[in-house]
């Protein structure tokens, strides 16, 4: 009975460490407890989820696989295997891995979480959206699955089937910032930009330092001509966060339109210190250059975008309107 109770509190003291964020504490304890009981699953459990969280994957499979060895039944074990799985890229073993889980336990969310996120890595949608739809029938309340389902529909360009999702979390929650804010994003792909801006200002109200929505309120008034207006968002963001560098190009760019080249020039280089390997803010300078009619610069700028991308379209177009080509 005294040895139970020991290794129960070792086992609670390595998981609060683990808590903690004190992985290699966390891990020496597992190693304490399996030097005097290899067979203990809960250990090798443990060990493999804090050698995962370390980036030691490889490691962390090989106690998974133990673990599993000893108890082919702990479902939570085998979502880690698939977990871990899918972060060393081997999807199909992945899958199998998340799939046992759900023999076990059809419906574990933390399973059927993880085998969307697998489907999805296997380009298998279909499917991946009958998952989801598998655990918004659990819960259909679970704002969390809606949002989860519409960001990826959001991004297999399904918008308007990722709008009803942020709306079903919208009549659950009338104050939910991130379905306001990814509506507003697939807004935008519909190019409804007056309707993508309500849903960034919404997002805005509801929290005033939202530095994305910032930003993408910038982007949709500056694709409605509402330059100045525009600007004023990409200040803001730059002042929120300094090292927002999609802020500086898109303050950038608009200064451009409304004629102050000089001034563009100088966000477009700050953009380029904050990410130098950006080939798309690299020709956006060489569009300002020309625009100022520094000519032999900006076609120094094109050149050195084609070198890293020779199909860039812009870059090419840009180079031949200087050049005189057809």
């Amino acid at each position: 009975m005294f040895d139970i109770y020991k290794k129960n509190a070792e086992i609670k003291k390595a998981y609060k460490l683990f808590k903690d964020g004190k992985y290699q504490e966390a891990l020496n304890c597992y190693d304490n407890i399996l030097k005097k009981d290899q067979n203990y699953t809960d250990a090798w459990y443990g060990k493999g989820v804090v050698l995962r969280e370390l980036g030691k994957l490889e490691e962390a499979l090989k106690a998974i696989k133990v673990a599993l060895k000893l108890d082919p039944k702990y479902v939570d074990v085998w979502i880690s295997e698939s977990v871990i799985l899918r972060e060393l890229g081997k999807l199909e073993e992945a899958l199998k891995a998340v799939n046992m889980a759900l023999e076990l336990n059809s419906k574990n969310f933390d399973a059927l979480n993880s085998k969307c996120l697998i489907l999805e890595d296997l380009n298998q949608y279909k499917d991946a959206i009958e998952c989801y739809d598998e655990i918004i029938k659990l819960n259909p309340r679970k704002r969390k699955s809606w949002l989860n389902k519409g960001a990826f529909l959001l991004g297999i360009s399904h918008y308007n089937e990722a709008l009803d999702c942020f709306d079903k979390i919208i009549k659950l929650d009338k104050d939910h910032i991130e379905a306001w804010y990814f509506k507003g994003l697939s807004f935008v792909e519909l190019k409804q930009l007056e309707d993508a801006l309500n849903c960034f200002e919404k997002v805005i109200e509801l929290d005033m330092g939202n530095i994305e929505a910032l930003y993408f309120k910038g982007t949709s008034l500056g694709k409605l001509e509402r330059y100045n207006e525009a600007l004023n968002c990409f200040s803001k963001v730059i002042e929120l966060d300094p090292q927002f560098d999609a802020a500086f190009t898109s303050k950038a760019v608009t200064l451009n339109v409304l004629g102050e080249s000089q001034k563009a020039l100088e966000f477009i280089n700050t953009a380029l210190e904050l990410n130098p390997n950006d080939i798309g803010t690299l020709c956006i300078k060489g569009i300002i250059l020309k625009d100022l009619n520094e000519v032999q610069e900006a076609l120094d700028v094109f050149d050195k975008v084609l070198e890293v991308d020779p199909d860039f379209e812009l870059a090419k177009e840009e180079k031949e309107e200087i050049l005189g080509k057809p």
